[in-house]
């Protein structure tokens, strides 16, 4: 049994055949005989024999994929709502670095309704603007009020209190302020009496005594006078005068200390109270007018910013309007190509683009992909993605350039499988592998088919035998060496493989020459024992 049998019968056929039939490789599986074939140098004259020698084994990957761009950008209309294309740029123009530069228009909008729309926008504005200023003034004047209302209360305060200091002396005056009822008959007979009362009451105090010095005066003289009346020296008329003078100094001196009772029982008391009561409603005054005038500061500070949020609110939708027009024409970022974005989903028909169409917001009009860096996107069966590793070196050639040979280097390898392909094809497992193409190649373009050769091993000076060449024999795997009239079916330990040549690494010799095919029937067989472990697991092809 062949190695391609042996594959075969392990369903190997089966899978590879899924892969060819998903990406296309049908032009690798009608050339697999060719690149089976042994090396003419090594073959007999009957082509039935081949001699074992050593030489380099390239393990590889091949398969077949898209050129892409790494790096892409899709153009977007980024204007709310839907409008109407006016123009685009051309299918297939390459945007150049000079283009971005100089701000190449890619795609434009209608934007009249939005132009509309920011002209009333506009005036809102202005009016929102208005309404911010003039409430700006309003604040600055209500605070300069209240603070002129504040001040003249606390003016008011500071004099009133000035008032009863005055009158009754500073000391006497903290007195009264700090005690609830006053005893003022006592106040006033205090050592704390000063000021005006202080004053009041000792001017009262001195009309007495000059009253009482009256008295006594008056009292003298009508003594004296009453003397000389009865030795005849002064008239009647005189004595009488100066009887009557002495009733008018008594009732001076009575009057005087009436006054000094009055002052100190009724007046001293009414005014001191008149003076505490007007400073203690200064003070509950300037209270009422720092509460009114926090009212209308708070009244001014949240009209203020209730017209400056309008105003905010309305500059935003001018600002949004504004940046809605500037999007309406859509310029060049970065070089590329530029490539129509496909319309419509999966069975359903594809919108064309063109000036005249309606465009929704965030509907993709241009994907621009960047030339400068190219990679191919390759589909690898399950079977093979275990060879492939990220950093390997690939060959690469393309179906529009035949005769043209790129290299490049494995970038990406997916952890898990193609979930769409495995969709479709439960049976069909594939990795997406990124494949960087090396060098910059302007003529590449995005979608052209390519072949790729990953490199996944090279071994040097290695036991080579042609693929065909190894057979399965009861679970072991054999080659059949020639020994003149009679073959041995020898047990081989395989190593690495690619679509040629496998590895013998335990069973032949260089030089041996082997069967390239099944010894015919009733050919003599002798069956060798295998000189290694056969538990040791031969590595798969």
């Amino acid at each position: 049994m062949s190695f391609v049998q042996r594959l075969r019968q392990r369903g190997g056929w089966r899978f590879l055949l899924y892969g060819f039939g998903a990406f296309g490789i049908a032009l690798v599986l009608m050339g697999l005989q060719t690149l089976m074939a042994p090396d003419p140098d090594e073959v007999d004259a009957n082509g039935t024999l081949y001699k074992v020698g050593r030489g380099e084994l390239v393990v590889s990957v091949l398969e077949r994929g898209n050129l892409k761009a790494l790096r892409s950008q899709d153009i977007r209309s980024q204007v709310q709502g839907s409008t109407t294309l006016i123009s685009i740029v051309d299918e297939g123009t390459l945007i150049t670095e000079a283009d971005v530069a100089a701000g190449k228009i890619l795609v434009e909008l209608d934007s009249s309704a939005l132009e509309d729309k920011a002209t009333q926008q506009h005036i809102k504005v202005n009016d929102a603007r208005s309404a911010f200023n003039q409430a700006t003034e309003d604040l600055l004047i209500e605070l300069k009020q209240n603070e002129s209302d504040i001040n003249a209360g606390e003016l008011k305060v500071k004099f009133a209190w000035m008032d009863l200091e005055k009158y009754v002396g500073a000391g006497l005056a903290r007195q009264i302020l700090q005690n609830k009822k006053n005893a003022y008959d006592r106040l006033i007979a205090g050592q704390a009496l000063d000021g005006e009362a202080l004053q009041k009451k000792r001017y009262l105090e001195t009309d007495i005594d000059l009253a009482r010095e009256e008295v006594t005066r008056a009292q003298n003289k009508l003594k004296w006078t009453e003397t000389l009346h009865a030795k005849g020296y002064v008239t009647r008329d005189e004595l009488e005068a100066d009887t009557l003078s002495l009733k008018r100094k008594g009732v001076e001196l009575e009057r005087a200390q009436t006054a000094r009772e009055l002052f100190i029982k009724y007046d001293f008391a009414k005014e001191t109270e008149r003076l505490l009561s007007n400073y203690r409603e200064a003070e509950r005054e300037l209270e009422r007018i720092t509460a009114r005038a926090k009212s209308k500061e708070a009244r001014a500070r949240a009209k203020e910013a209730s017209r400056r949020l309008n105003y905010e609110l309305q500059n935003s939708k001018l600002q949004k309007l504004l940046d809605q027009v500037e999007k309406c024409v859509i310029r060049a970022t970065q070089p590329g190509l530029v490539v129509y974005a496909a319309q419509g989903g999966w069975r359903r028909r594809q919108e064309p683009i063109e000036a005249g169409m309606t465009v929704r917001e965030r509907q993709a009009l241009i994907r621009l992909p960047d030339l400068s860096e190219m990679a191919v996107e390759v589909k690898v069966i399950e079977s093979a993605v275990k060879k492939v590793k990220a950093g390997q070196q690939v060959k690469i050639k393309l179906d529009a350039y035949p005769d043209l040979a790129l290299t490049g280097k494995v970038t990406k390898v997916a952890a898990v499988a193609d979930s769409q392909v495995s969709w479709m094809n439960p049976d069909l497992k594939v990795y997406t592998t990124e494949v960087l193409v090396q060098g910059r190649h302007p003529y590449l373009k995005p979608g052209l088919t390519a072949s790729v050769e990953i490199i996944a091993e090279v071994l040097a000076d290695v036991l080579l035998v042609p693929a065909q060449a190894v057979f399965a024999l009861k679970e072991q795997s054999v080659c059949y060496v020639d020994k003149g009239g009679h073959y041995e079916a020898r047990p081989v330990l395989m190593g690495s493989a690619n679509d040629r040549f496998v590895q013998i690494v335990a069973g032949l010799e260089g030089g041996e020459a082997i069967l390239l095919h099944e010894p015919a029937a009733g050919a003599r067989i002798k069956k060798v024992a295998p000189e290694f472990d056969t538990a040791t697991r031969p590595r798969p092809f």
